[in-house]
């Protein structure tokens, strides 16, 4: 379960009927420019103080590429001065941004290595596997079942959709764990270790096993020790923050970051001064 990816998260209501195909590069630009060329009426009615003042940028279903709220995004450095999606389709894809995880408050810096093992070996397996084109159809199915997981994921008899017939969540992602289980395979044969596959029966037993998730762990300590969320959030924010101030930087990394944060202060009065 992940609040950030439900409706108590960064979400927008206006976008639910926003349809965006993946299927290729050009039609992922072309729906975006779509969206921010549609204007949509509740922003419409808010768009301008009297006298003409502006309240937003604009009216439109999305006032900017970036407000396209999705689980994943082909994403890529943009230069000064240059649009979002300008820069994808004339430089292509650079990069994937994951946007499903919350931070782990269990984890000192908010993500551990398991975590990361995992994720790899998923986004190789999304690389590797067959990928038919998608439809309308299916991407509203994909949305509602990531909406009912976000909100109701430790339900072991949780019923979501697959191609319009019902399918059990838990058993649905054993087989996805199983296929992916393949790419793990791959990258420790790729790195001599055991690690990937270690972080795939990871997550497997999180599957059989709802209170060994995050959420799970969270509320699990929270009645045991009587806590409230806001009391067991900062419990954890003074364990990092301890653990953070303690923690030593050796001359040459902390060297090297002072470079990149004063490179950093140039930078951003060329870019003051040149508007």
């Amino acid at each position: 379960t992940c609040l950030r990816m439900s409706s108590l998260g960064y979400k927008s209501e206006a976008q639910k009927s926003l349809f965006v195909c993946y299927n290729d590069l050009q039609t992922y630009v072309d729906c975006l420019h779509e969206a921010m060329q549609t204007t949509y009426g509740d922003y419409d009615a808010i768009s301008q103080l009297p006298g003409g003042k502006y309240k937003q940028i604009n009216a439109n279903l999305l006032q900017l590429e970036n407000e396209f709220y999705s689980t994943i995004r082909p994403k890529r450095n943009v230069q000064h001065d240059e649009r979002p999606l300008e820069s994808l389709t004339q430089s292509g894809i650079e990069y994937i941004e994951v946007r499903a995880l919350d931070l782990d408050p269990y984890s000192t810096l908010g993500i551990n290595e398991e975590q990361i093992r995992f994720l790899d070996s998923f986004l190789l397996h999304c690389l590797l596997a067959e990928s038919p084109d998608c439809n309308e159809s299916e991407f509203f199915e994909v949305t509602n079942n990531v909406n009912k997981v976000v909100e109701s994921g430790r339900d072991p008899n949780l019923i979501l959709e697959k191609e319009s017939s019902p399918k059990n969540m838990q058993e649905w992602a054993l087989e996805l764990i199983e296929d992916v289980s393949h790419s793990a395979g791959l990258l420790d044969n790729a790195l001599q270790s055991d690690c990937y596959y270690s972080s795939m029966l990871s997550q497997s037993k999180k599957i059989k096993n709802p209170e060994l998730t995050t959420s799970g762990r969270i509320l699990t300590e929270m009645k045991k020790d009587k806590l409230s969320f806001f009391e067991f959030s900062m419990k954890q924010s003074k364990l990092h923050h301890q653990t953070l101030v303690e923690a030593k930087l050796d001359g040459k990394t902390l060297q090297a970051l002072s470079k990149i944060s004063n490179n950093s202060l140039i930078e951003q009065k060329k870019i003051e001064e040149g508007d």
